[in-house]
């Protein structure tokens, strides 16, 4: 049934000047056996409780049953004083590609004082963003204002600029602002995630 007279699969390994071919199938074959072993590593390995349980249900509307026979029945039937089950939050688990997975171990009190320490960053961010944005929007009022008025009267009239600086910069500047504010706000959740 298989055609042995047929070249095995090869694959290129190495930079660019130094490549060689390998056979695929024996590369791919102990390259899963070393996934595996590290696999198997991981799984023996101890790893501490991190206090959150996920269970499946084979649909969405017993997990929902689940959840509401738990909250009406907490104080009677489920409470075990090993388990500490009157403490559990029961809740829907998000997808598990929302999960950040290394981050279950937080307890509530951290990852509320993270949150806050990243709408704090945000918060200032936006704020000391804002003067530029203001002092760009209201250059028509600076023109009026005694002591720099005659300065930037003597600038707009050499260069004529005074309606692109009020009317494109400052939405240029907040372009740029949202622009930048993703990058920033991966950055600080990439410092709260160092342990």
């Amino acid at each position: 049934l298989v055609d042995k007279s047929k070249e095995r699969p090869r694959k290129l390994l190495g930079p660019l000047c130094m490549r060689r071919r390998v056979d695929a199938v024996e590369y791919y074959a102990s390259r899963l056996q070393r996934i595996d072993v590290s696999i198997n590593t991981l799984w023996n390995a101890h790893h501490e409780s991190c206090g959150v349980a996920f269970v499946t249900f084979a649909s969405s509307s017993m997990a929902h049953q689940v959840i509401d026979d738990f909250k009406s029945r907490r104080d009677i039937a489920f409470h075990d004083s090993h388990l500490n089950s009157r403490a559990w939050t029961v809740t829907l688990a998000p997808e598990p590609e929302d999960l950040i997975w290394r981050n279950l171990h937080h307890g509530s009190t951290a990852q509320f004082f993270r949150t806050l320490f990243v709408l704090a960053i945000v918060f200032g961010i936006a704020f000391f963003w804002m003067g530029p944005v203001t002092f760009l929007a209201n250059t028509n009022n600076l023109v009026q204002m005694r002591g720099i008025g005659p300065v930037f009267r003597r600038l707009f009239s050499i260069l004529p600029i005074q309606g692109l600086v009020t009317a494109y910069l400052p939405t240029l500047f907040i372009l740029l602002f949202e622009a930048i504010l993703p990058d920033l706000l991966r950055c600080t959740d990439c410092t709260l995630l160092v342990d």
